[in-house]
């Protein structure tokens, strides 16, 4: 008697279009950023402090990460003390702003 399991051939995600959203917001600090700049263009301290638990490191990261994917605009302001406001990506207008009700 054979009890090795018959396995389904492995499908290749590669290319697919839900996979590329899923890379790009799989983790919880990438869904929460995003979703938080959904209603307005926020300062960095205004961010993190709209996150609650966020370490001071994982912005930045987070950030810089989806400015690269073109999800949020991020523009630093040579001056001191630092200022970073971050914004919707022209290409990420999935999440509609919020209502005001």
């Amino acid at each position: 008697m054979d009890l090795k399991k018959k396995t389904e051939p492995e499908r290749s995600t590669q290319g697919c279009p839900v996979r590329e959203v899923l890379d790009r917001l799989g983790d919880k600090w990438s869904v929460l950023i995003v979703l938080t700049l959904s209603a307005e263009t926020k300062r960095f301290m205004k961010l993190k402090a709209d996150i609650p638990d966020i370490s001071q490191r994982m912005p930045t990261l987070t950030l810089r990460q989806l400015e690269r994917d073109g999800l949020v605009k991020r523009k630093a302001y040579p001056v001191v003390p630092p200022k970073v406001e971050a914004e919707n990506g022209i290409y990420f207008h999935i999440f509609p702003k919020p209502r005001n009700t």
